[in-house]
């Protein structure tokens, strides 16, 4: 059983949150409808029942409204991976789920935390495949070069909007320096 609910009105937009009985499997960024979101999650999930459950998302729900509100730093309920079918992937998203609040790191430096120095080009996958943003930040990741890079959660406004919650500011250039 999949169980979701919808947080509206945060700066990034309405925020739809799903869990399993594992854990949270799913955030999605933006003004999305309702119907896609389920739509979304039943090609995720093929076979499994999606039902709109405020109390059993109760846990997870309150961890995102508290960071949207700047009054938490870290997310400390479990995440439900299996969707991400790679091992790499769950091992790239797994390392930047610690990444502090704030930081920024570049795709090649977390290809490095995660035993893959060259693969840069498969932690941007992990990250297009990363089902729940803001909780494995993948917004606070960037280019080499210090540009934002992508974010498919949601496009590169809601990065900025991300980042700028956070306090990244880019330097004169408009561009992000990793901290290391």
């Amino acid at each position: 059983m999949i169980y979701y609910d919808v947080i509206p009105h945060t700066f990034v937009g309405s925020v739809y949150v799903a869990a399993t009985d594992k854990g949270l499997c799913a955030v999605m960024l933006g003004d999305r409808t309702r119907k896609r979101f389920r739509k979304q999650l039943a090609a995720v999930f093929p076979g499994e029942a999606i039902k709109q459950d405020p109390v059993q998302i109760r846990p997870y729900r309150k961890e995102l409204e508290e960071y949207f509100a700047g009054k938490r730093d870290r997310f400390t309920k479990p995440v439900d991976l299996r969707a991400i079918q790679g091992p790499f992937q769950r091992k790239v998203l797994r390392k930047l789920k610690n990444l502090p609040l704030g930081q920024v790191i570049t795709y090649g430096e977390l290809a490095s935390r995660a035993g893959s120095p060259r693969a840069a080009r498969a932690v941007g996958a992990a990250m297009a495949a990363n089902p729940v943003p803001v909780v494995i930040p993948c917004h606070r990741v960037v280019a080499s070069s210090g540009r934002l890079g992508g974010f498919s959660g949601g496009g590169l406004p809601q990065k900025r909007k991300l980042l700028k919650h956070e306090g990244v500011k880019p330097t004169r250039e408009g561009l992000l320096k990793a901290n290391r």
